[in-house]
C-alpha cells in the first residue's frame, strides 16, 4: 500500500470500493470468519487512508 502511494504522490480523492460481506451470525460462526471481515472491511479502509492520507494532505496544502 505504501508503495502505491508513493507511486501516485498526487492523490486528491481516494476511492476505496473493496469490501466482504457474508451472511454470518456473528454470535455462532467462527471467529476466524468475524475476524476475516474485520480485515477487509475495517482495517483495508484504514490502512488506505493511512497510506494516502499523508500525501493527499501535503498537496492540498501546496495548493492553498
Amino acid at each position: 500500500m505504501a508503495a502505491a502511494a508513493e507511486q501516485a504522490q498526487d492523490v486528491t480523492v481516494l476511492i476505496n470500493n473493496a469490501g466482504r460481506a457474508i451472511a454470518a451470525d456473528f454470535l455462532t460462526d467462527p471467529v476466524q470468519d468475524v475476524r476475516d471481515d474485520f480485515e477487509t472491511n475495517f482495517y483495508g479502509p484504514l490502512l488506505t487512508a493511512r497510506a494516502f492520507v499523508p500525501s493527499s494532505n501535503a498537496t492540498a496544502a501546496a495548493t492553498c
